[in-house]
């Protein structure tokens, strides 16, 4: 309800969670994962 202001009948919350496919999947991982710089720590002798 705080997303849509409504709520999402079953039927169309499950027709929007079958619309997701790899590529929806790469495009976000890409964006929210793999868009960022590394950093690598380590403690240790």
């Amino acid at each position: 309800m705080l997303t849509y202001g409504r709520r999402i009948p079953y039927a169309e919350l499950f027709a929007r969670i079958d619309a997701v496919d790899t590529s929806t999947v790469k495009r976000v991982a890409n964006r929210f994962i793999f868009d960022k710089d590394i950093a690598i720590s380590a403690v240790g002798p």
